[in-house]
């Protein structure tokens, strides 16, 4: 019952923030608000696992709500893919190809950093 409280009230302050990182960073022609949030998202991920783990001071469920929940809804893959697609269509090939080399590769680059 626990896991669901805490990704119940992660899951509210991800999304809260981020809203709010959609706000203080407004996009134009480039998608950066999207980029920034799965790219923090990625290192705090990678950071959720392995430091809050190996410390054995927070339970599992506190851990799953930081993941599944606060990190799960502060991230978007969907929104990536949709504007990934916006920007094909737009005919912005070389552009989407950059946000979606940078996605892939500075998020897992910042997933490894968060794991160390």
């Amino acid at each position: 019952m626990y896991y669901y409280g805490y990704i119940l009230f992660f899951g509210a302050l991800g999304g809260m923030a981020r809203y709010g990182v959609s706000v203080i960073v407004p996009d134009g022609l480039f998608p950066w608000h999207t980029l920034i949030v799965n790219l923090v998202g990625s290192f705090l991920l990678g950071f959720a696992v392995s430091y809050l783990q190996s410390r054995k001071i927070f339970s599992q469920a506190f851990i799953s709500g930081i993941g599944t929940g606060f990190i799960g809804t502060f991230t978007t893959f969907s929104t990536f893919s949709m504007e990934t697609i916006q920007l094909l269509e737009a005919g912005h090939v070389a552009l989407a190809m950059t946000y979606g080399i940078i996605s892939a590769v500075a998020g897992l680059v910042l997933a490894f950093y968060g794991f160390q």
